[in-house]
């Protein structure tokens, strides 16, 4: 099973939109560090609660000898500490990271660390059924207004996408 290491702002987008349980509906077994979960508020942090009392959320608290590594991981004054253990674990367990951070998205490709973000959320839920393209089309909306960082033109591209392939076909 393939290892995604996910940080703070996949939480908060899919949590928002009322979808959290996609995220352990992947194919993935699914860790966040504990300097992730501190950057939660406390709704945000109990909604993630049953998922860690069933085990399809890990939690990883860092060793003190990984914590000094850590410390001396700073790769980019760009990323924050939960970015940076985000990205460490992921090296240290060849995990694939999840976030829509464009700035950590950025420092996983120059590292080689596969990284995918909330539209191939999106993605593989539909592909597996998840969700339909009429839900994705809506949520991905709602996302829109909520997080003004997300990739505009391609959630506009996906947004289109999807759109066509829920038009019914008009056979005279």
């Amino acid at each position: 099973m393939t290892i995604a290491v996910t940080d703070a702002n996949v939480f908060i987008d899919l949590y928002h939109i009322r979808l959290l349980h996609l995220l352990f509906d992947l194919k993935h077994e699914i860790i966040v560090t504990a300097e992730v979960i501190e950057e939660l508020n406390e709704i945000q942090k109990n909604s993630l609660t049953a998922f860690i009392a069933s085990g399809q959320l890990v939690v990883y608290y860092f060793t003190a000898d990984e914590l000094s590594l850590l410390m001396e991981f700073h790769l980019s004054p760009a990323l924050s500490y939960s970015d940076h253990s985000v990205l460490f674990l992921a090296q240290k367990i060849a995990a694939t990271v999840l976030s829509g951070d464009n700035r950590l998205r950025k420092e996983c490709i120059r590292q080689k660390v596969p990284v995918h973000g909330i539209l191939w959320i999106f993605d593989t839920a539909i592909a597996s059924g998840q969700i339909t393209y009429t839900e994705a089309i809506g949520a991905l909306e709602s996302l829109m207004v909520f997080n003004k960082r997300l990739p505009v033109n391609e959630c506009r591209t996906r947004l289109m996408e999807w759109a066509d392939l829920i038009k019914p076909v008009i056979i005279n």
